[in-house]
């Protein structure tokens, strides 16, 4: 199995540039890479548009190494990715306003997560972290009034492709719904057209529950302390970006589709760790993690976080996680489907891969509908 010893400078490169904040001895070493003048830039490029860093590998190149030459068409097509990025942001966040209105009209609480959350409050350059939907928590209970409210706003509820030939939305059939009420802890998402070139449609996808368990209770616990605080307690947030990291890591549809381990989802978790959280919000996390059985998936995410990162407190949140049966480490597919395999390849093989789909021995079930 490859360790870090055995990374190429491309590699090397892409997990020094995934991040927002770094320590002198992290600028050095990004200083002493591109001084040695080895980076394949078009393979270095190839590795960012798997992981959906590149135009923030590009501005932390920039910023720390300004003068690096790299080719002339690939800095043009950064830039315009950049610029493209930037307004489909602008885009979604005037629409998620929108919804947020509109549902207060519903007597509706839904909250912004992941990227819809975190690039306004800490990216906040909206050209450096792409996001191709927005993504909310709702209550189980909530779901009729959703409905109503996104009808209210155009949207219609949709198996999530939008045909960018003739412009069009298919809605979601009824042997489709079914099939993923049995096995999906979110809603079928919502979609919308919109005339304009970055953001030809939107999509909103709503979650009821952190895992396959379906278990409503976390979400519900989470909303609730959210409308009577006025805020998303940090813990929660952490909860949820974990919960996400290890069921797009271990799902076998996200493997299927190669989406299993973009670095985007660590570089996120990172980031609200370092810039959001103190040790009294991390030992909430862990207690919160530990009410609602989630502890392997905050074990597993810290465990790779530590791997990538390793910024000295994934041992201590581990150990207090109190993890001891870890075979899950390994396994992919635990799900209601009855798909559970275990990874051949090792950790650090399975990121540089953009393609794990060669793991799965069939499959997802979730296509034979």
């Amino acid at each position: 199995m490859q360790t870090k010893l055995e990374w190429t400078p491309e590699q090397e490169l892409l997990i020094l540039t995934s991040r927002l904040t770094f320590s002198e001895n992290q600028k050095e070493q990004l200083t002493t890479l591109l001084s040695e003048n080895r980076i394949n830039w078009f393979e270095f490029y190839k590795l960012t548009l798997y992981h959906k860093t590149t135009t923030l590998c590009w501005k932390n190149i920039k910023t720390y190494c300004p003068d690096v030459s790299i080719p002339k068409y690939l800095r043009e097509v950064i830039t315009s990715a950049s610029i493209s990025i930037a307004e489909r942001n602008k885009n979604y966040q005037l629409k998620i306003k929108e919804a947020l209105d509109e549902f207060k009209k519903h007597d509706l609480t839904c909250i912004p997560v992941k990227g819809s959350y975190l690039i306004p409050n800490m990216y906040k350059d909206y050209g450096i972290r792409y996001s191709g939907d927005a993504d909310f928590l709702v209550k189980y209970s909530d779901i009729a009034k959703l409905g109503d409210a996104m009808e209210s706003l155009g949207f219609i509820k949709s198996n999530g492709i939008y045909n960018e030939i003739d412009n069009t939305i298919t809605p979601i059939s009824r042997a489709e719904e079914i099939m993923w009420k049995r096995s999906m802890s979110n809603l079928p998402p919502y979609l919308k057209l919109n005339d304009n070139r970055f953001t030809p449609f939107y999509l909103f996808d709503f979650r009821f529950a952190l895992d396959d368990t379906l278990n409503h209770d976390p979400i519900n616990e989470i909303i609730d302390n959210y409308i009577r605080t006025g805020h998303v307690n940090p813990s929660h947030v952490l909860t949820h970006l974990c919960t996400h990291f290890y069921g797009e890591a271990t799902y076998t549809l996200t493997i299927f589709f190669g989406k299993d381990m973009s670095l985007i989802k660590l570089c996120d978790i990172r980031e609200y760790i370092i810039q959001c959280m103190d040790n009294v919000s991390l030992e909430s996390c862990v207690s919160f993690a530990k009410k609602n059985n989630l502890e392997k998936q905050i074990y597993y995410t810290m465990f790779y976080l530590k791997l990538v990162y390793n910024d000295g407190y994934e041992d201590e949140i581990m150990e207090k996680l109190g993890v001891v049966d870890q075979d899950f480490m390994r396994e992919f597919g635990e799900n209601q489907l009855g798909e559970k395999q275990k990874f051949k390849k090792g950790f650090y093989e399975r990121i540089f891969s953009c393609d794990n789909s060669d793991e799965m021995l069939e499959g997802p079930r979730f296509l034979e509908i």
